[in-house]
C-alpha cells in the first residue's frame, strides 16, 4: 500500500544522496515495525563525510523526503557531523495515532 511505498521511496532518496554527496564505504539501513504495528522506523546510516543538517541542501531530496513522511504524520531527524558520517532516523505512523513517536527512542 501507500506506507509501503513510502518507506521505500524514503529508502531510496537516503540511499541516493549517500551515493551522490557522502563519498561512504559502508551504509546500514534498519527497518522495525513497532508499537503494536501503529509505528514503522527507518534509520539509514553512513560512514561518509557528513553535512550540516541544519544547512537546508540544494535540491528537492530533503523536501520530497519531508512531504512523505508529513503525509503519514511522521517524524524525521538527521544527525550528521563532518567526517563523522549521517544518520537519517524516520518514524511514520501506520495506524491513526495522536502523534507521531520520537523517531530515535521508538516511544510516543
Amino acid at each position: 500500500g501507500d506506507l509501503a511505498i513510502t518507506a521505500y521511496r524514503l529508502i531510496q532518496e537516503s540511499l541516493l544522496n549517500i551515493v551522490k554527496h557522502a563519498e561512504a564505504k559502508k551504509v546500514s539501513v534498519h527497518i522495525k515495525l513497532t508499537n503494536n504495528h501503529q509505528m514503522l522506523f527507518i534509520k539509514v546510516s553512513d560512514d561518509g563525510k557528513g553535512f550540516n543538517p541544519d544547512i537546508e541542501a540544494p535540491g528537492i531530496g530533503l523536501i520530497g523526503m519531508k512531504e512523505r513522511i508529513a503525509s503519514f504524520k511522521g517524524k524525521l531527524k538527521i544527525q550528521s557531523h563532518e567526517n563523522n558520517g549521517t544518520r537519517i532516523f524516520i518514524a511514520l505512523q501506520t495506524g491513526h495515532l495522536a502523534s507521531a513517536a520520537d523517531p530515535i527512542t521508538g516511544t510516543l
